[in-house]
């Protein structure tokens, strides 16, 4: 299946929701939000979706009803490729698989699964202490600054003080646990707005750690999940 970029996220208020939300922003989709049924199928009537994410607690026909009326012959999103439901949309049926239709027995295996599939890796929502090299005026500044969340690949960090996308920074990231901190080199891959994320920053990409710091990281970040 191809990255998804038009999805329908039929979720309830909740933290997996809250979760799902930060990958569909790292995965720069387009996203239509419901908190219903009767939203979620107005939605459906209004554009056309290429990946459903529901948790909306329906049992059996109605289940199958409300996937019918999302993707079924004659609708907008008809053959869309996947349907993710997560646990409290199976309610006490263990999956629901079958034709794109896939059930997740838990919240984390959901939010692995659609991290896939937007080409996203495996991050942790957690605020760390980093140092950063940056190039003023000829001069490099070290400013400390922290990450909004991580991953073994890279991290979203917290500044007001932007360097161009393309520009590779020196790093030390200090590891809860770990009495050595991570050196490495990071190139700047996009920049974060407050309009858009909430916060000003830059996502960066790891290019360069220093010994085992690679290992250390996806340990970190497996323990963390």
């Amino acid at each position: 299946m191809s990255k998804p970029h038009r999805i329908l996220a039929a979720l309830s208020e909740s933290p997996l929701a809250e979760r799902l939300e930060e990958i569909f922003r790292l995965g720069e989709a387009q996203v239509g939000r419901a908190l219903d049924v009767e939203t979620a199928l107005a939605l459906g009537l209004r554009q056309p979706f290429d990946l459903i994410v529901s948790d909306l607690p329906l049992r059996g026909a109605g289940l199958i009803d409300f996937v019918d009326s999302l993707r079924g012959p004659g609708t907008l999103s008809e053959g869309c490729p996947t349907v993710l439901l997560a646990p409290r949309a199976l309610g006490t049926t263990s999956a629901a698989d079958g034709d794109g239709v896939e059930g997740y027995a838990s919240p984390r295996a959901l939010l692995r699964a659609v991290a896939g599939l937007l080409q996203i890796s495996d991050r942790v929502r957690r605020h760390l202490l980093v140092q950063v090299d940056i190039e003023i005026d000829s001069a490099t500044i070290r400013r400390a600054v922290q990450t909004e969340n991580i991953s073994a690949s890279g991290m979203l960090l917290k500044t007001q003080r932007l360097v161009p996308v393309g520009s590779v920074v020196p790093f030390i990231l200090d590891l809860p646990y770990d009495p050595e901190p991570v050196h490495g080199r990071a190139e700047v891959v996009r920049h974060a707005e407050p309009q858009n994320e909430g916060l000003r920053g830059m996502g960066v990409r790891f290019v360069e750690l220093a010994g085992d710091a690679g290992e250390r990281l996806r340990g970190f970040v497996d323990f963390e999940r």
